[in-house]
């Protein structure tokens, strides 16, 4: 038996090695959610906020995410520093607004924004995958899912022929309106965003016009560039 032994351990050693091989060879997904310093994505900006008097208050403005650094969070693990810059036009330079952070695990995605953590993606990214993106946080229930996962989005002159959106929201009632998603593309991040929470009439759900908003916001994200700061 002892001039087999080699032989077997050799047989073992060589289908753990495949089975690592297999397991490396997996896609979950890690590449939408990129965490390499220096990476950064501007976005251009509509908001709308909506307020009882039936005011609408449009603004346009202009965002810049840097990943600045590598942190270590309140858990002892690794995140990343976000530096956060607004512009109100293009001509302007560009002013540091808020500083975020976020954290790749090996399954999930978190940003802290605005002291919150949110749940941005979990991995493998699956059209079957379903999660609380408010599970870190004391906010309510939002089951995300994904959807249109591989499809091509352009904005403008970009063009992304690997995206995933993330279906955050879709509620509507007779005095609210909710609906949200992102939508993330390899190696880039988050290419889109759009928030939409309303208070309404009852008349909204026939007739969906400003004239039946009473409360709430809207914004839009779109990027506009992205790469790597040298």
């Amino acid at each position: 038996m002892k001039k087999y032994l080699p032989a077997l351990l050799i047989l073992f050693a060589l289908g753990s090695c495949d089975k690592d091989d297999e397991e490396n060879s997996i896609d979950l997904g890690y590449d939408y959610f990129p965490v390499q310093i220096g990476h950064f994505i501007e976005y251009a900006v509509d908001s709308i906020a909506y307020d009882s008097e039936g005011v609408h208050d449009t603004t346009s403005y202009f965002v810049r995410e840097v990943i600045e650094s590598e942190v270590i969070d309140g858990l002892d693990e690794t995140a990343y520093r976000i530096e956060r810059y607004k512009k109100d036009s293009l001509s302007q330079d560009w002013e540091l607004a808020d500083i975020w952070s976020s954290k790749r695990t090996s399954i999930n995605a978190q940003r802290v924004e605005e002291d919150k953590r949110f749940i941005r993606l979990v991995f493998p990214i699956t059209n079957t995958a379903q999660w609380d993106g408010n599970a870190l946080n004391s906010e309510e229930d939002w089951t995300h899912s994904y959807m249109d996962i591989g499809a091509t989005k352009s904005y403008d002159s970009l063009s992304f022929t690997n995206t995933a959106t993330v279906l955050q929201r879709e509620f509507i009632s007779l005095i609210e309106d909710e609906y949200a998603y992102e939508v993330y593309a390899r190696n880039v991040g988050l290419i889109e965003k759009y928030f939409r929470v309303l208070v309404t009439t009852p008349d909204y759900s026939i007739e969906p016009t400003g004239e039946n908003i009473t409360g709430g916001v809207e914004f839009h994200f779109r990027i506009i560039d992205y790469g790597e700061e040298e």
